[in-house]
């Protein structure tokens, strides 16, 4: 009987939508476009802080700040924070902006920081409306993976970030991947037919009792 229930409860529970994808849905033409910014933590080394896109324009295929050595660097998949500043490289995404989804509920955040240039450490970051769930180092070979849960409603937003440890000038390059996806609710008549199959079940129990 617990098997048939919990056939049940995954039958009716639908797959994930994906919200984003953050390499195929960056973009250089314009800030906000597919609801990403790009920009820095303006309070330097750290996972949280004000979030400002003031010192960032558009460079050849990404985005690039006023530090020396034309960082932070913001590119498709490519981070390198702020050289002398040691403002942290952020990737803004906004629920909702844009013409993206209005959702409201639970999300996945998942994906990978890799080294491009692990000449120096860096550690990578996901901040949620302010909120900090994720920073680690990330390797010096092979991928730092990623995992994380949160609650959001539109205007919520997600941050990828990069910081370097406080090591100033280059060798800070690190490489990002990441896809937000809803987590679906289990549909309401789920509950309700796996409730009916354990009642019928008991019944059938006591008569057999009998």
């Amino acid at each position: 009987m617990s098997v048939a229930v919990g056939l049940l409860f995954t039958a009716g529970v639908e797959a994930g939508t994906q919200l984003t994808d953050t390499g195929a849905d960056f973009s250089n033409a314009a800030q906000g476009t597919n609801g990403y910014q790009y920009g820095i933590y303006s309070s330097g080394y750290g996972v949280t802080g004000t979030f400002s896109t003031s010192t960032m324009g558009v460079s050849g295929a990404g985005w690039e700040g006023n530090d020396i050595f034309q960082t932070p660097y913001i590119g498709q998949y490519e981070y390198d924070p702020g050289a002398s500043t040691n403002d942290p490289a952020v990737r803004e995404y906004t629920i909702g902006s844009d013409s993206q989804t209005d959702y409201s509920g639970e999300v996945e955040i998942k994906g990978d920081f890799y080294a491009i240039n692990p000449s120096e450490t860096t550690s990578g970051f996901i901040t949620v409306n302010g909120v900090n769930l994720f920073s680690e180092d990330v390797a010096q070979s092979g991928d730092t993976d990623f995992d994380v849960f949160a609650a959001v409603v539109p205007g919520s937003t997600i941050d990828f970030g990069v910081n370097d440890n406080g090591n100033n000038g280059l060798g800070d390059a690190t490489g990002m991947e990441a896809t937000v996806t809803e987590v679906p609710e289990p549909l309401a008549g789920v509950t309700l037919g796996a409730v009916a199959l354990l009642c019928l079940a008991s019944r059938r129990g006591k008569k057999a009792e009998r």
